[in-house]
Parts: C-alpha cells; sequence; structure tokens
C-alpha cells in the first residue's frame, strides 16, 4: 500500500484498470483510516532504507533469517511512531515474522504486566518498553497447548523465603513455542499451577527472569532453548524452557485475578475458580485480533497476485486470438469469493481492533471485573469465532491464488508458497481453531434456554441481538426470492444468515440434549455435537455479524460508485458462505424444490461476473507496494513475462551447468558404488 496519490505503470493490466467501474483511489482511502495510510506511508518510506527490509536477493539460512529478523525488530523500535506504533504495527503488510516477534514480545508481554500486574510489576513493564530486557509469554507446554488447566508446570509458595519454587517435573511439562524466547527473551510469563499448603489454586501467570540481559546466558536451574526450523515464520524465534527448582521472588505471581500473602494466605478478587480463570483468558482476545488482521494482510498479498496475474496470462479464445483468464468463469469462481471475503475481513478486523481498544480503556479505568463483564464476554465470543473463520478462509484463499497462477504459481519468486507457509501457523497459535469455536458455540447454547424462557439478552456490540427475536424468525422468515434482483438484496442475505444462526442454535441445542437423555455424560455430549453442529452454529453466527458490520460500513459510504461495488463483494462473500449451508436450509424447511439452490449457485457465478472488471482495481485499491509484495507475476506493472525472464535469467542457477555435471555424465560411475553402510 503506497501512496494514495500514485499511479500504476502503463502495461497489460490497462485493459481491466480502463474498464473499473470506481475510482480505486477512493476505495483506498474508504477502507482504510488516513491515519493507517500515513502510517503505512510512512513505515514503508523507512524500511526501503534497510537493506534488512529488502527482498534478499539470495536464499537466507536459518540462522540468517533469525538475525535478520531481529535486525528488523530493532529497526522498528528504534523509529517509534514510523515503524512501530501500539496502534497501527499489527497493521504491517510486510515483514510478517517481525510483527510477529513484535507483537509477542512487546504488546501481549507488556499488556499482561499492565492489565495483571500490580505496582512491583510495572517496573519490569518500563524496561521491557524501553529495551533495558526482552519478554515474551508462553501459554503452551510440550504435552499441553488447549488444555491450560492441565498444564503441569508447579509454583510452590515457599513461606519461609517469601519466594516461588517453579518446577518442571518432566519434558512433557516444558514450556513450549513461546515467541522471541528461543534465542533473545531475557524475562518470561507463564502460566503455572499455583500450590500454597499443598492445595493447588489452578493456573496462574507467573513472571521469570531466565537469561542475564548483558551475556543471554540462562541463569541456574533454567534451560532455554530453540524449537528449531519450521514451516514459515522461521524469523521468530519460538522457543522451550525447564525450570528446575528456580526461585523467583513472591511478587512475581501476577496478582490482580489472585494473589499470595507473605503469610502464605491465597485471595482472589473473583467468586469462583471458572471466573478467576475465565478473566485470565479474556484478555488474549488482543493476540487473536492480531492473527485476524495479519491472516488478511497474507490472504490479500496472494489473491492480489493471483488477480494480476489472471488479468495478464491468456489461454485459449472463441477465435484465433487467446484471452484473459480472468474471463473464464472457473478462474472468477477461484478468485473472487475470497477476493470478495478480504474486504468484508478487513472492514471487520479494523472494527474489532477498535471495540477491543475500547474495553482495554475501560478496564484501565474501572478494575479486573470488567473482564467478566458482558461486553468482555462478548468481544471473546466473537473473537474465538472470528480467528477460526479468517484463518480456514484466508487459508484457502491463499491455496486457491496458487493453483490459480498454475505452474508459475509455484515458484519460489512468485511469492505465494512464502504467504501460504507464514499464514500456516496462524491455524493454530493463539487458540486451536476447533477448540476456539466451542468458545462460541458453548455460550450460545448456555443462553438458548432463557430465550426459550422469553428473557431479553443484551449483546453490547449487538453481535447476537436479533436472537432475543428468534422463535418468531424460526416460525416466519422463508426464502422468497425468484430470480437475481430479489437474491441481490442485502436485507435477503443477512436475514437468511439470522435464520441460519437461530436455527443451528436450536438444532445443536436439541442434538446435545438427544445425547443426555440417552446417557451420555456432559463431556461426551459436548464432544459429539461439534462436527456437524456446533462448529457450524459459531461459524454461521460470526459470519452474520460480519456481513452486518460491511453493510453498515457500505450505508456509511456516499459515493454512489463505490457503493454499488462494495454491495457486490457483499453479496457474493454472502452468496458464496450460505452455499456451504444449502443442507440445513433445506432441512430446516427455509428453502424447498430445486429453484433456491440453484438460484444461490447461478447467483454467485453471476455475480463473480459482475465483479470480474473491477477485480484488478479492487486488488490494486488494497495491494502493498511491488517491493513488499515481492511477486515476479503479481507486480503492478502486469510485465510478468518481463520480471520472469529477469528471475529466470539472473539466478545463479538459472544458465549455468552445475558444479557437478561430471556426475551426471559419468553417472554409472555413481550407480557402481559399493553403500557405505557396515552390516
Amino acid at each position: 500500500m503506497g501512496d494514495v496519490n500514485s499511479e500504476f505503470s502503463a502495461g497489460p493490466l490497462d485493459y481491466y484498470r480502463k474498464q473499473a467501474s470506481f475510482d480505486w483511489r477512493k476505495m483506498k482511502e474508504f477502507i482504510y483510516s488516513k491515519e493507517e495510510l500515513n502510517f503505512l506511508k510512512n513505515a514503508h518510506n523507512k524500511i526501503k532504507q534497510y537493506p534488512e527490509f529488502l527482498p534478499p536477493t539470495t536464499a537466507l539460512s536459518f540462522d540468517e533469517e533469525r538475525y535478520r529478523t531481529y535486525r528488523q525488530s530493532a529497526i522498528a523500535r528504534g523509529h517509534p511512531g514510523v515503524l512501530f506504533d501500539e496502534d497501527f504495527f499489527m497493521y504491517y503488510d510486510f515483514a510478517p515474522s517481525t510483527q510477529t516477534r513484535l507483537a509477542m514480545t512487546l504488546t501481549v508481554f507488556n499488556g499482561i504486566l499492565g492489565a495483571f500486574g500490580d505496582e512491583d510489576l510495572q517496573e519490569i513493564r518500563k524496561q521491557s518498553e524501553q529495551g533495558k530486557i526482552s519478554g515474551c509469554f508462553i501459554l503452551t507446554e510440550i504435552g499441553h497447548g488447549t488444555n491450560v488447566k492441565g498444564i503441569r508446570t508447579r509454583a510452590t509458595y515457599d513461606k519461609e523465603s517469601d519466594e516461588f519454587i517453579i518446577h518442571t517435573p518432566d519434558f512433557e511439562a516444558a514450556k513450549a513455542w513461546g515467541g522471541g524466547l528461543g534465542n533473545a527473551a531475557t524475562h518470561a510469563l507463564f502460566f503455572a499451577q499455583l500450590y500454597v499448603d499443598g492445595k493447588n489454586h489452578g493456573p496462574h501467570i507467573f513472571l521469570a527472569p531466565i537469561r542475564h540481559p548483558d551475556t543471554l546466558l540462562p541463569y541456574p536451574g533454567v534451560t532455554v532453548g530453540d524449537m528449531g526450523e519450521k514451516i514459515g515464520l522461521n524469523g521468530v524465534d519460538n522457543g522451550f524452557l525447564i525450570f528446575n527448582n528456580y526461585r523467583v521472588p513472591r511478587k512475581y505471581l501476577v496478582n490482580k485475578t489472585g494473589g499470595v500473602t507473605s503469610q502464605g494466605t491465597y485471595s482472589t478478587p473473583f467468586e469462583s475458580p471458572s471466573q478467576r480463570f475465565a478473566a485470565s483468558l479474556l484478555a488474549l482476545s488482543g493476540a487473536r485480533v492480531g492473527v485476524i488482521i495479519s491472516s488478511e494482510t497474507l490472504g490479500g498479498h496472494a489473491v492480489t497476485i493471483a488477480v494480476r496475474y489472471s488479468g495478464v496470462r491468456r489461454q485459449f479464445g472463441p477465435q484465433d486470438e487467446e484471452i484473459p483468464i480472468l474471463e473464464y468463469q472457473t478462474q472468477q469462481y477461484r478468485l473472487l469469493p475470497y477476493l470478495a471475503s478480504v474486504y468484508v475481513f478487513k472492514v471487520f478486523s479494523r472494527y474489532l481492533k477498535g471495540i477491543f481498544n475500547e474495553h482495554v480503556r475501560i478496564i484501565k479505568q474501572g478494575d479486573i471485573h470488567d473482564y467478566i463483564s458482558m461486553l468482555g464476554i462478548e468481544i471473546h465470543v466473537i473473537t474465538s469465532a472470528a480467528k477460526p473463520l479468517y484463518t480456514w478462509i484466508m487459508r484457502d484463499a491463499i491455496q486457491s491464488s496458487r493453483e490459480a497462477c498454475g505452474g508459475h504459481g509455484y515458484l519460489k519468486a512468485a511469492g505465494i508458497g512464502n504467504l501460504r507457509n507464514d499464514q500456516d501457523a496462524a491455524l493454530t497459535y493463539e487458540g486451536e481453531n476447533w477448540v476456539l469455536n466451542q468458545q462460541t458455540s458453548n455460550f450460545l447454547l448456555k443462553i438458548w434456554p432463557s430465550i426459550l424462557e422469553g428473557t431479553t439478552l443484551a449483546f453490547p456490540v449487538n453481535s447476537g441481538d436479533y436472537l432475543n427475536d428468534a422463535i418468531n424468525i424460526l416460525n416466519t422468515f422463508k426464502f422468497s426470492a425468484n430470480n437475481f434482483e430479489e437474491l441481490y438484496r442485502l436485507d435477503v442475505i443477512l436475514d437468511t444468515f439470522k435464520w441460519l444462526v437461530c436455527y443451528l442454535l436450536k438444532r445443536t441445542y436439541d442434538k446435545r440434549q438427544e445425547l443426555l437423555q440417552n446417557g451420555a455424560n456432559k463431556f461426551d455430549a459436548g464432544n459429539n455435537i461439534q462436527v456437524f453442529y456446533a462448529k457450524r452454529l459459531s461459524t454461521a453466527y460470526i459470519q452474520h455479524f460480519i456481513l452486518k458490520k460491511f453493510e453498515e460500513k457500505i450505508l456509511s459510504c456516499l459515493d454512489t460508485s463505490l457503493k454499488t461495488v462494495l454491495e457486490r463483494i457483499l453479496l457474493l462473500y454472502g452468496l458464496f458462505s450460505l452455499d456451504k449451508y444449502l443442507d440445513v436450509l433445506y432441512q430446516g424447511g427455509f428453502i424447498a424444490g430445486d429453484r433456491p439452490a440453484s438460484l444461490i449457485q447461478d447467483g454467485i457465478t453471476e455475480m463473480c461476473s459482475r465483479l470480474k472488471n473491477d477485480a484488478v482495481s479492487l486488488v490494486d485499491a488494497i495491494a502493498a507496494p511491488d517491493f513488499v509484495l515481492n511477486s515476479v507475476i503479481g507486480s503492478s506493472d502486469g510485465q510478468v513475462y518481463h520480471h520472469l525472464e529477469n528471475a529466470l535469467f539472473s539466478s545463479p542457477y538459472g544458465t549455468e551447468r552445475p558444479t557437478w555435471w561430471k556426475d551426471i555424465v559419468n553417472w554409472q560411475n555413481i550407480a557402481s558404488t559399493p553403500p557405505n553402510s557396515k552390516l
């Protein structure tokens, strides 16, 4: 995303750019805030001055990639407000490893200390902000990740020394996957089971110094190491941590959710252990917001590359002249629903970041109980469903973009492979997707009896306010569209999703009750409703809310040309999503006969056709600068074959014979070489 006033070079993409129905500059300014655009413009101008941020000319070793990311992180921290800004750095459209590292070592570490630590820990936070120490946060253990209550690291209070003794009983209990832990962290925040006088008070967050800040050597009683090479994001030094009866001061218990006095008395401001534990986990919603934003950024890069390539690449045609592959229905279906998803996701993620920041502001002015207020719970419910949806859809967007670019998309120089590898981490970190979805469905299932009783429920950000009318929706809403004009209405899409959520909620609840009545215990009943019931409930719930917020964004648009294309984007995303629920719509009686399914599916391909001429300008409005995108087939000038030729002929492997060419000629010598293995 460069200067909003910049123009693109003339070239093969001019054909589509001239056919666009809107001004891509105005679209950019509508989707993004002025502050975000200015931040990225200044950031792009700054990173061009540093070779650490420019694409490497040769493949980097594992250690070189680590060092490069660390230098990028240091440069970013050295330019506060330009490269590192608490409000905008998560909008990085460059350096995903650096963004992830900064998020974990600064935003999450400092955020937890700021929200949950008392005055004694604020000095540590200040040292982190000043760069005197380097922090990390570790939730996972080798043998436990999702089940935080089952972690086995122990923190036992020693009354005589006024210290906690931190101990890892075996390798399975080793802390694992901490971002920034592998090479550089001097301090770690982590969950451990809190024991006082032999009683376990459950998982609490502790702070421990683990390396000397001047030498980076671990302290006695601490073993720290690196998790090794990963599929992607290898610039992030994920590590493991083992404690051997390691002592830390009592004040290093992050104690706003529960603390211990010097006399060994445990106290908590919450009424129950479950409330205390919930408050601890709700604070992690901010990290999920970061994952959500980075996912739509990487997905947007991939779709940008593929759409531009599709506007240039020509294959076949009705007569002698070949036509761009973007003209084909199959190519449009592979790309344009994901382009629509990127747009819808960008609008929602910025809304989500806004309400999360407001919640944090309220907490800072109030007390710890605000974490389990209805607003806090609703934000948790939203992020728990949004993170899986974003990461799964953007995974599919990147893969479909790779395939849509054919063999050239498989080249490393195309850039899509790196996007796919980096995005893959988001599918599991900051919460396992299937389990996160259960956080949302469990909340919905919990409130269903109250809905049946007629109790009016409050949703502070209105994500589920229509559920108060669920019975009426189930009894009266039916699919009534008979043609494209009736189908292509925003209220039709939103009303269909309202019915879908209400029906899935009723069906999932009834299925669980059936299992319980047939003898299943609560644990088994909850597990056995996930695949075709609860997971789809959570997904439909968040999809409706995302569509609702995008509709609100459209209603704020005063430019007719922008509004028309934005409505088409919403309709395409909505129909593409509804297509996955056709079986449910039929089962619940919302639709009947052959016509509705055909209309929805034909509506998808027709909307793709209507958006086809706008596709290149739509990606222009969200695209990163060429030096950031770093794709020989996705450059803004459309000169695919020129850039591909340069890449092939400038490659050290391009036209030179290999140094081992003689072994090719004399291959028989290798074939007749006896094995070195000893029998």
